[in-house]
């Protein structure tokens, strides 16, 4: 860099200093601008977290009402699906069109937020297939949301991954709260049909969508050089640890020898992401990013095969009218639901005093799960404690292995900062398929060696639609 540059740069007030230094794990380094790490930005990104996925966990709880009211509980692995469906698609999108400003791209999911639970809230009364259309929307959203904040988290300290991750974890508890009071009211007190009490429960999440939009445009503060949240098209280059944006110059680098001396290269960042810099290609680049972090990648798509099976297929299946009684038949899945959130919830909110490096042992601890609610899926031998206080340790699992990954990409000293957004993003791919894998198996179980008589087949009174009410030859329909 030529000396006039460099001394523009400090008459500027701006601390250059090599590209090639190593880059500081937020935890040992204070940061460019405190308000980065401040407060604001923290309670931000936990409020965006908790409005992206809220409704995503309250389809969840959800799910088995939804098929009863429909008369075919077996479509309940449908409504999982459908809510991971194209997960992997929008997420690729999502990386495709990472120069796109984060605003219009944040718009555009907001967007598909509103039309899902609008599709949502009316399909209860039509179809199923309807209803499943929309958790596609819905989920796509939130696939698409998550991919785009997890990105442009990139712009803070790692501090501030955890207050997403946190965020996250309050959804899964808010969110299955929420559809369990609101059944209870409205089905249980009320003695509102199913199909009414759905409509009131997804009706309901409509003004979520405002507040999304609300906190973003006005919640974190900008990092420097983000001119309203947009990816910045100037030139970047890294000063004291941090990425910041500097306004392009008219000088060209005119003295290549003196940027030997000093040591310090500007490095452009954001460029489009899917174009050919230095001669590598976009689909080129897509493969050496993945085969660098396809490890991680494959450890965060098993615990979550794992944990949403558990949660879901073998939850459905756990409680027993004969060892459990009739309230646990009718109400079981959504507080285990509720009890997985709340442990997911507490480790998402761990990070600031719980680092785990090596996640190979929570994969390990989560197939250990995996094995002992299969069996009691099979055999019903855990009572109403036992199921609560083991589901919320499976939560736990979840959500550890959730915030340590994502902060350990954000502080990985050996991913250029020009490939950490898309890193982050292929390996957010993991949590869509590991989810979908799990969707498939389930519904292979349930028409398999899972496809047998319910354990609360003999309480009508904890059924849905025609189920609970139409017999056949003297017995109910699951």
């Amino acid at each position: 860099m030529s000396s006039v540059k460099i001394a523009e740069h400090k008459r500027k007030g701006t601390n250059l200093v090599p590209v090639h230094q190593p880059r500081l794990s937020s935890w040992n380094r204070e940061p460019a601008e405190p308000n980065l790490a401040s407060c604001r930005n923290w309670c931000s990104f936990w409020t965006l977290g908790t409005i992206n996925n809220f409704a995503y966990v309250v389809i969840l709880c959800g799910a088995a009402n939804l098929a009863d009211s429909f008369n075919d509980r077996k479509l309940t692995g449908f409504v999982q699906w459908a809510n991971v469906a194209v997960g992997i698609f929008v997420r690729t999108l999502n990386m495709y069109f990472l120069y796109v400003p984060a605003n219009f791209r944040f718009l555009c999911v907001a967007l598909a937020f509103l039309t899902g639970y609008t599709i949502l809230a009316i399909s209860v009364y039509f179809n199923f297939w309807l209803s499943i259309f929309a958790i596609v929307a819905i989920g796509g959203a939130c696939s698409f949301g998550e991919s785009l904040l997890l990105g442009y988290m990139k712009n803070y300290p790692a501090t501030v991954t955890g207050g997403w991750s946190s965020g996250t974890g309050m959804a899964g508890v808010g969110g299955s709260l929420y559809y369990l009071l609101f059944w209870i009211g409205l089905h249980d007190h009320m003695k509102m049909d199913c199909t009414d009490a759905l409509f009131i429960i997804f009706a309901t999440l409509l003004p979520l969508t405002v507040l999304y939009l609300l906190v973003f445009m006005f919640g974190p503060t900008r990092p420097v050089g983000l001119k309203g949240g947009c990816t910045c098209t100037d030139r970047v280059e890294v000063y004291a640890g941090h990425l910041g944006c500097i306004e392009e110059e008219d000088e060209e680098v005119e003295d290549e020898d003196e940027d030997e001396d000093h040591g310090s290269t500007p490095l452009l960042l954001n460029q489009p992401e899917n174009s050919n810099v230095g001669g590598e290609t976009y689909c080129g680049r897509i493969y050496r990013l993945g085969s660098a972090v396809s490890g991680t990648a494959l450890q965060l798509l098993l615990v979550y095969f794992f944990e949403y099976v558990v949660s879901v297929a073998f939850a459905i299946r756990a409680p027993s009218y004969e060892l459990n009684g009739g309230w646990w038949c009718g109400n079981g899945y959504t507080l285990l639901q509720f009890c997985y959130q709340s442990g997911v919830l507490l480790s998402r909110s761990s990070l600031s005093f719980l680092r785990i490096q090596r996640i190979g042992i929570i994969t390990l601890l989560q197939a250990i799960n995996f094995l002992g609610w299969f069996l009691n899926a099979k055999y019903h031998f855990l009572t109403i404690w036992m199921q609560t206080t083991w589901m919320v340790w499976v939560g736990c699992m979840g959500g550890a292995m959730y915030v340590n990954v994502f902060a350990n990409l954000v502080d990985d000293k050996t991913i250029a900062s020009k490939d950490r957004e898309l890193s982050i993003n292929l390996v957010a791919m993991a949590m869509n398929g590991g989810i979908v894998s799990s969707s498939i198996f389930q519904i292979v179980a349930d028409n398999t060696f899972l496809g047998g008589a319910s354990a609360c087949a003999a309480d009508t009174s904890a059924q849905c639609g025609a189920n609970a009410t139409v017999p056949l030859n003297g017995t109910t329909l699951w």
